[in-house]
């Protein structure tokens, strides 16, 4: 049986894409935001963490016109005495984050924080109970945009999205971008009574840590990302660092099943896989056929959650029967909810609304990893033709007042990878790359028991103690579901 995690293969909350780093404007003085002056208890039962809203401008352009309230979340420091500060998360998506405190399941995997710091987590603007105004019965499905046609359809579909989006909050959706959450999280510091505040960042949340570091990084004590994408380099340089990646993956299941006497026995898993991407379309009982590049899509994925499920599947293809294979790409049907925060990803990576120069884009990929490089990105799914402007594209990570971060990347993620991770940190500081091996996402949150980890991260916000350069750490346990 193939276990695998859609999170893992959409990149959506654990996974996705990047960070605010557009020409930065001089940080003005501290905004007058109103302080947070009472905090109410988040639900009768739960005294562990406390709730406040934060006024902030729809458009900082425009101070005085419409105003939105984010909902932060507060888990205070469990002694006063040994408090140092206030640490702000955000975990990604872009999705709500609050439930990161709000449940105590997820709640027990940033506790140990609470030694130090009162955290302090948010919903970023247009999601959950910060003015969340798309309807994610009109996401999207997972498209595979291998022909003129299919794209034509996709775009349909996002344009009803947007229009989903625009309808809840007409004045938000085009203020949405990692910048001007950088500009939120600026205000709730203040709002804190802060003068300065320490960031930690998760998957996409490392977004806005970047657009932090750049446009307000004099007001960090600490930068910690983990799972970065990044947002310094252009879509071309990203799209053949996840291919590699990919590819990567498929020779490592390949190694993997041939070491395991039950995984495809007699097989060259290869050239397994190659057999069954040749002979696609694949016939699906009860629905499409399986196409080439869904195949290539889900691959790295699925054959590093279950090598031995994932080869059972692979021979059931090539027997006939795709369907175990098909699985993880068609479990979320049109209509189904599953946003893929194209509202602020396509903010900050937009894709250009032309079928020849996605496919143009494939090129480089293809030839630097022939089996999974010339697959359409996910990210084309979530991005392509999305009709709102991309307000905050991707530039140069220039931000000398922030102080040098630390970066924890696993080395076998293709979503989040080990090569953005280190062109991040060189950038912020230079900042140092504490790699993890294996495929883990979201390593401080899905890792607790992990003290290599827990005890680099905690120096470095404590002590603003760095690694040293090529330092690296066993990984413990399997990827982090989001909240």
């Amino acid at each position: 049986m193939i276990r695998h995690r859609l999170t893992a293969l959409l990149g959506v909350a654990a996974l996705g894409a990047l960070a605010a780093c557009s020409t930065a404007p001089e940080p003005p003085a501290d905004p007058a935001r109103p302080p947070i002056t009472s905090w109410e208890p988040c639900a009768d039962d739960d005294a562990a963490v406390q709730c406040a809203g934060v006024t902030v401008p729809v458009d900082r352009a425009d101070p005085d016109g419409p105003a939105i309230d984010l909902a932060v979340v507060r888990m205070p420091a469990a002694d006063p005495d040994q408090r140092r500060g206030t640490l702000v998360l955000h975990v990604g998506g872009p999705a709500p984050a609050r439930q990161v405190l709000l449940d105590p399941r997820h709640r027990a995997g940033v506790a140990e924080l609470r030694q130090w710091f009162d955290v302090v987590t948010f919903d970023s603007r247009g999601y959950g109970a910060s003015a969340g105004t798309c309807d994610p019965d009109l996401a999207p499905p997972i498209a595979v945009l291998d022909s003129p046609e299919a794209f034509a359809e996709h775009r349909e579909h996002q344009a009803r999205y947007a229009e989903s989006c625009r309808a809840g909050h007409p004045e938000l959706v085009e203020h949405v971008s990692a910048a001007d959450v950088a500009d939120d999280v600026d205000d709730i510091r203040a709002a804190l009574g802060e003068d300065r505040i320490a960031f930690f960042g998760n998957s996409y949340g490392t977004v806005f840590g970047q657009a932090y570091a750049q446009r307000y990084g004099d007001r960090l004590t600490a930068l910690y990302l983990d799972s970065v994408v990044d947002h310094s380099a252009p879509a071309e340089r990203d799209r053949i660092d996840r291919a590699v990646a990919g590819d990567a993956l498929l020779d490592r299941f390949a190694a993997r099943c041939a070491e395991d006497p039950e995984c495809a026995p007699g097989e060259d898993p290869l050239q397994l896989w190659d057999d069954v991407v040749a002979r696609a379309p694949l016939p699906v009982e009860g629905g499409p056929a399986l196409r080439a590049d869904e195949i290539r899509m889900a691959a790295p994925s699925m054959a590093e959650t279950d090598p031995r499920g994932y080869a059972a599947a692979l021979l059931a293809a090539r027997n006939g029967d795709a369907g175990p294979l098909a699985a993880p790409m068609r479990h979320a049907p049109a209509g189904g909810g599953m946003d893929a925060g194209q509202l602020t990803n396509c903010a900050d990576f937009p894709l250009p609304d032309d079928y020849a120069a996605l496919v143009a884009g494939r090129t480089g990929p293809a030839e630097l990893a022939p089996r999974t490089g010339p697959a359409p990105a996910l990210e084309d799914w979530r991005c392509g033709g999305w009709p709102l402007p991309g307000t905050n594209p991707p530039g140069p990570l220039d931000a000398p007042d922030a102080p040098p971060a630390l970066v924890v990347n696993s080395t076998l993620d293709p979503t989040t990878h080990l090569a953005g991770a280190h062109r991040v940190a060189e950038a912020l500081g230079p900042g140092a790359v504490l790699a993890v091996h294996g495929f883990t996402h979201a390593v401080y949150l899905g890792q607790p028991d992990n003290r290599c980890v827990r005890d680099a991260v905690h120096r470095y916000l404590l002590d603003g103690e760095l690694p040293a350069t090529g330092a690296s750490c066993a990984s413990e346990q399997t990827q982090w579901a989001r909240p």
